[in-house]
């Protein structure tokens, strides 16, 4: 009982943790990152700890965190706003559920995936395939609240599915690299695995934040050119205007 608890507590602070910290490469709109870690953890919890537990823990964490996100938004919660949370929470479960039993399927009994095949089944089949569900869950449960508009539900439903996807196929090695038993893998093998997802990762988000600053400077510099247009039409109307008085 005491190491299902644990894997529930751990699972809900990680994927709560990790969701905050995915928030920060968030692509506007908003409601989808390029890179969401919390999927690749979320993978790995079902398949290191207790799976029902994990699963619950990763539901919760989830709803909490949107929940955060909705409450920052709004002056008063109420019940009708707990849905949209309730329903990705739901798909972030059922992600790591169907997630955990392709992991099994195609590439192993909970082991580093070590073998060509194995790679490549995780790398086409698990990843893409089980990342497809809190996407379309997600995206779809936004968009009936009305919080995403028609126009940016395929946007926001490929961003989605992307940074899920990204997220395991960085995350979920990973983390089985680094909690794996010495006998089964070895210092220098974890290092093979880590460093160059590490450095994948650094790259990915230093690109980011450069993308994010360029397209706020491009923002800034056409709200200043249109605002010196309008200045300079106003005073063209004025200075007619005085002409004709």
């Amino acid at each position: 009982m005491k190491h299902k608890f644990l894997s529930f507590l751990v699972s809900a602070l990680a994927y709560f943790l990790l969701g905050k910290f995915g928030l920060l490469l968030a692509i506007p709109p908003g409601f989808a990152s390029a890179v969401w870690p919390a999927a690749g953890v979320a993978l790995f919890l079902v398949i290191y700890f207790n799976r029902p537990a994990a699963l619950l823990g990763i539901a919760l964490g989830s709803f909490l965190l949107n929940v955060s996100i909705v409450a920052s938004t709004l002056d008063e919660l109420h019940l009708v706003h707990l849905y949209p949370p309730l329903f990705i929470a739901c798909g972030a479960l059922l992600q790591a559920l169907v997630g955990g039993f392709l992991f099994t399927r195609f590439v192993s009994e909970g082991a580093l995936p070590d073998s060509h095949q194995g790679v490549l089944r995780f790398l086409f089949i698990v990843a893409p395939i089980g990342c497809l569900i809190a996407a379309a869950i997600g995206v779809n449960s936004l968009r009936i609240a009305g919080i995403i508009s028609d126009e940016n539900l395929w946007f926001s439903m490929v961003t989605w599915w992307a940074g899920d996807t990204i997220g395991v196929l960085l995350f979920t090695p990973l983390m089985l690299a680094l909690t794996a038993k010495q006998e089964t893998v070895s210092t220098a093998r974890k290092l093979q695995v880590s460093i160059p997802i590490l450095l994948i990762f650094s790259t990915v988000i230093a690109l980011f934040f450069r993308s994010l600053a360029i397209q706020q400077f491009a923002i800034s510099k056409d709200i200043e050119e249109n605002a010196s247009r309008f200045v300079t039409q106003v005073s063209e109307r004025l200075a007619n205007a005085r002409r004709m008085l």
